[in-house]
């Protein structure tokens, strides 16, 4: 991954939205998150955010996080990626030096049809591992906005896995083949000896879409698209998310200011549960977490 990330360094130099993005006004830094009244919702919305996982485990960033962004002035670029560092640090995340090569970059850019299309010319890299169908779908999909990760497995011992063939028991032709790493076998009782990680984090919003939208809503909304695999399914949450910024007939006014306590308990119990476990044992995880974490909540603030 060395080599895309540092692809991802000198992207960070060229000008994808050709000049700064006006409409994004600063805002204060303190972290704020916005309590309500928790109710029996937690298993609709973890469900709701993890459905677009790909395979049989959740991902999530195991290395430091190092923000980025691109087609913004560097005053709006620097706050929002302190405030990314500062959630992210937060919701109990890793995060790196601030001299860096960017894992977690925010795109600005006129036309995000356009943008996916020069990425794809320019870098390919950044799709590597997607199927056709699935950067269709980033193109197709209607709104301001496009989200993907990157992702990798590697051992439970951080080590890269070796594949090898067995021959099978069962009598067939069929070989089976089997991850190792670190000698062990995965999916042993549920407990996986790899685990899934982001190895690169990209969030595309079209410029024309940050009228009235501060740097603390905007960066706040790329920690939730690009620390978690949030997708198509966040338009109809069951409780108040920064992730309703950029929904249809929704006000950037009338929005979450920030990320919401579901938002904070989400990605804090992401990033405590184990990464080892199959997706749905790391959903009912996520779930006891983060009920357990909201009910710390004052009742009048949740």
């Amino acid at each position: 991954m060395s080599a895309l990330k540092l692809g991802i360094a000198l992207l960070l130099g060229t000008a994808l939205a050709h000049g700064s993005v006006a409409q994004a006004t600063a805002a204060p830094s303190t972290i704020v998150v916005e309590g309500h009244r928790l109710h029996s919702k937690v298993d609709d919305f973890v469900g709701r955010l993890t459905t677009d996982v790909k395979g049989d485990q959740l991902g999530r960033f195991l290395e430091d996080v190092c923000p980025g962004v691109v087609g913004l002035s560097d005053n709006l670029a620097q706050d929002i990626t302190a405030r990314i560092r500062r959630v992210a640090d937060a919701v109990g995340a890793d995060v790196a030096k601030r001299k860096c090569q960017p894992n977690l970059v925010l795109l600005v850019v006129h036309d995000k049809q356009n943008a996916i299309k020069q990425l794809r010319a320019g870098l390919p890299g950044v799709f590597a591992g997607m199927r056709v169908a699935d950067i269709h779908r980033l193109l197709e999909t209607p709104g301001p906005i496009a989200a993907w990760q990157l992702s990798s497995r590697i051992g439970a011992d951080g080590m890269p896995l070796m594949m090898v063939r067995l021959s099978p028991t069962d009598g067939s032709n069929d070989a089976v083949q089997v991850v190792r790493a670190g000698g062990f076998i995965s999916g042993v009782h549920g407990v996986m000896s790899v685990m899934r990680q982001f190895d690169l984090s990209l969030v595309i919003v079209e410029a024309g879409a940050l009228d009235q939208v501060d740097t603390r809503q905007l960066a706040d909304y790329t920690v939730m698209r690009g620390l978690a695999a949030t997708g198509s399914q966040a338009v109809n949450l069951p409780a108040p998310s920064i992730l309703q910024l950029f929904n249809p007939g929704v006000s950037p006014l009338a929005a979450p200011e920030s990320v919401t306590w579901w938002d904070y308990a989400f990605l804090k119990s992401l990033y405590r549960s184990s990464n080892r476990r199959e997706a749905s044992a790391q959903r009912s995880t996520i779930r006891q977490m983060m009920t357990s974490e909201l009910k710390k909540i004052p009742v009048e603030q949740r």
